[in-house]
């Protein structure tokens, strides 16, 4: 059974879905621009595990009771807000999996000690200043001519099925429509992110101090966050990579049979590794 549920927590309140079939619980942490429905399709595969699913702030859902704090996305505020989702659900997390920008909350959850386990699928990390151009990637994230719209929606699937590309003009479109919004609402936020001094006192420092309760998952093609960012950290911190072939920064929507074999997989570990009784 799966449903559709609101938390509010301090000045927060967001939407999160929840199964709750007695089976132990799997957290999913969303990228930038997307929300809890991100790894839906999840649900199709027989799985050993409760999927529970949130907004994180300033998306989907999510809305904090200060206007000032709505307005404009701030780093301080989405760097404890999974913690603190965790801590007022009062459920175990015997997992979590982040995607993209889900990788900043998720660290501050492990490394506090909230979760043992977790995969990063495609994570922003403390090499996304190296490797590509970012003032480029920006453009993707918020895109303020239809160019790049259609370039930022373009270069997140790799397979780009038929009904996918028929579908980037009308989306591009949109997308622009909502640009100044989106600026004015998200820009300090990427400029937070993208910061050397939150790369390397935040993103490397979390990293390497939790690197035995992470396993990274890359995909080959991904254009937001390349494989060989995830490739040294890999090497550099001795983390478990997995990479996923055919597949762009949509991971999920690429390859979501391969992301719920790992998802599984490692769950059956946990579950083979502790004492359930």
């Amino acid at each position: 059974m799966y449903e559709i549920k609101k938390l509010q927590f301090g000045e927060w309140t967001t939407r999160y879905a929840i199964e709750n079939n007695g089976k132990p619980k799997v957290l999913f942490v969303h990228g930038f621009g997307a929300s809890y429905s991100t790894i839906i399709q999840v649900l199709q595969f027989k799985r050993s595990y409760d999927l529970i699913t949130l907004d994180l702030p300033y998306h989907g859902h999510s809305h904090n009771s200060n206007p000032e704090i709505n307005r404009v996305a701030d780093i301080n505020e989405l760097i404890p807000f999974v913690k603190n989702f965790i801590q007022e659900l009062g459920i175990k997390i015997d997992l979590i999996i982040c995607h993209s920008m889900g990788a900043i909350p998720t660290l501050k959850v492990l490394n506090d000690g909230i979760v043992d386990e977790a995969i990063f699928f495609a994570p922003h990390n403390y090499f996304a200043d190296e490797e590509q151009n970012i003032d480029e990637v920006k453009t993707w994230l918020i895109p303020q001519t239809l160019e790049q719209a259609k370039t930022s929606l373009l270069n997140l699937s790799y397979t780009k099925i038929p009904q996918y590309l028929s579908s980037v003009d009308r989306l591009a479109i949109q997308s622009v429509a909502a640009s100044k919004i989106k600026y004015e609402k998200y820009s300090n936020l990427l400029e937070e992110m993208f910061d050397k001094n939150f790369l390397e006192n935040y993103s490397h420092l979390y990293f390497k101090n939790n690197s035995k309760k992470i396993t990274i998952v890359a995909a080959e093609n991904d254009l937001y966050v390349p494989l060989i960012q995830l490739q040294k950290i890999g090497q550099e911190l001795n983390i478990k990579l997995e990479i996923i072939h055919n597949a762009g920064h949509a991971i999920f929507f690429d390859q979501i049979k391969r992301c719920a074999e790992i998802i599984e997989n490692k769950m059956l570990q946990i579950i083979a590794n502790k004492d359930w009784s």
